[in-house]
């Protein structure tokens, strides 16, 4: 895989951030367009369906589940369950964001289990953002059942989710 690579005579994995094809923010208006073709029954909202038909169909490098919805769980500012306007934005950014995090979850979950034990995250060096810290003492800092899950530990939400404002989603 081109995510991670080892190093000769040496049992530690390097990883790598992989390389994702560039998801080219439309303008507003074009998001405004896109919106409108995704949202076939016209009723201004975007299901998750919708958008995970959408990274099928427009976006395939980007059709994840688990990347999904979590942007789409993140998305969804106003918690009906639906995906606005105002918010596809968001759902767009967090598809990149979410999906950067899935691949590195899965180069460095070398057992496929969709979990990442101590042992695996400990035989890795150079992960983009934990290259100062002892990352034995992170692990069980942050861990009582001995596993990191994707959509737990592993998946922070991205720095815009936390300063959100209702007005910032326009644009």
């Amino acid at each position: 895989s081109n995510a991670s690579s080892s190093r000769s005579g040496n049992n530690n994995k390097v990883v790598k951030r992989p390389k994702l094809p560039a998801l080219h923010y439309p303008t507003p208006q074009d998001r405004a367009e896109l919106f409108d073709r995704l949202d076939p029954n016209g009723n201004g909202l975007l299901s998750l369906a919708e958008l995970d038909k959408a990274c099928v169909e427009l976006w395939p490098a980007f059709n994840n589940k688990p990347a999904i919805m979590r942007a789409y769980k993140a998305a969804d500012r106003s918690g009906n369950g639906w995906i606005g306007k105002r918010e596809f934005r968001l759902f767009l950014k967090y598809l990149v964001h979410y999906t950067e995090l899935w691949n590195l979850f899965r180069s460095i979950d070398t057992s496929n289990d969709r979990r990442i034990t101590k042992e695996e995250l400990t035989q890795c060096k150079n992960i983009p953002g934990l290259a100062n810290i002892d990352l034995d003492q992170a692990f069980d800092a942050m861990d009582k059942n001995k596993v990191w899950h994707y959509s737990t530990k592993f998946c922070p939400p991205p720095r815009e989710a936390t300063s959100y404002s209702r007005n910032s989603a326009a644009t």
